[in-house]
């Protein structure tokens, strides 16, 4: 017997809804001046909804997809870390990868709808930025900009991963790690 999910899907990794709003903007926002607030909630929601539109077509990988976001979220932190772009014929094994750890975890599949859409649109969010600031200084180089944006990009590997970003590789397999 097939068991609808709360979020209206048979897929536990299925955020449901439309991103147009929720919390997970709200929390990206939340650092922001006041008087910058709605450009960039503008912004954000553009990204989203970009990478919500593209995902599908470039990739074959589901719309509105948590392990997709999660995908977007390590693949930004490693442009940003080793200031390359993500390589395209890896972005599907990582997504296959992190699809299967997922389904695996109950605290994920177990979440709300709610919930699930705010991290979507948190790791979405974050990653199109590093990706996008990857590609803005391989543009327009700026040593001070590089700088942050690897110390970012590392930092962000760390609390993701819980190891040093250098071990981090990603290969047709997924996401590897070297050895010290």
């Amino acid at each position: 017997m097939e068991t609808k999910l709360p979020n209206g899907t048979d897929d536990s990794l299925d955020i449901g809804q439309d991103l147009a709003a929720g919390e997970g903007i709200e929390k990206l926002v939340a650092s922001y001046p006041p008087e910058d607030l709605p450009r960039v909630k503008e912004q954000y929601t553009k990204l989203i909804h970009a990478f919500t539109d593209a995902m599908p077509r470039a990739y074959g990988i589901p719309k509105n997809n948590l392990a997709a976001a999660y995908t977007a979220i390590l693949a930004g932190s490693y442009a940003a870390y080793s200031s390359q772009p993500f390589p395209d014929d890896k972005v599907k094994p990582l997504y296959q990868q992190m699809e299967k750890l997922m389904r695996g975890d109950p605290r994920i599949c177990d979440a709300s709808a709610n919930y699930k859409a705010s991290m979507y649109q948190v790791w979405v969010g974050l990653g199109m930025v590093m990706l996008m600031g990857q590609v803005e200084l391989a543009k327009n180089p700026n040593p001070e900009q590089q700088a942050q944006l690897q110390k970012v990009g590392g930092d962000s590997l760390r609390a993701l991963l819980g190891v040093a970003p250098e071990l981090v590789r990603f290969t047709a397999n997924g996401l590897e790690f070297n050895r010290p």
